[in-house]
């Protein structure tokens, strides 16, 4: 009957750890996939805003403080299922990233000519 218990605990317990190591690397795996699309986006709204983008470095930081930004003003408006998916995470870096080219071209008229 200990022999039993102590096989169950050993399932149960390699169950766990299993979940732990499988959904971290899961997590991971979708963040740097989030960022990787942030990037592209930053690199798609260059192209359609300024017609040649910022260069690769502006392009990058575009796409993710679009991504931050837009995470952001969704969460504010009560829309927070949108970055879950591809679909959800190309819409928010896209609005994201309109807006903060906006919002520095506001700030800075020189910027992105």
């Amino acid at each position: 009957m200990i022999g039993l218990l102590a096989v169950l605990g050993l399932i149960v317990f390699a169950y766990i750890l299993f979940g732990i190591i499988f959904g971290t690397i899961a997590n991971i795996i979708g963040f740097v996939l989030t960022i990787l699309v942030w990037i592209f986006i930053g690199y798609l709204a260059g192209q359609l805003i300024r017609g040649k983008g910022y260069g690769p470095l502006g392009d990058a930081a575009l796409g993710i403080g679009g991504g931050i930004v837009g995470s952001i003003i969704l969460r504010i408006i009560g829309q927070t299922n949108w970055d879950n998916n591809l679909i959800g995470n190309i819409v928010v870096g896209t609005i994201g990233a309109v807006v903060l080219v906006f919002l520095v071209r506001f700030v800075n008229k020189e910027f992105g000519k």
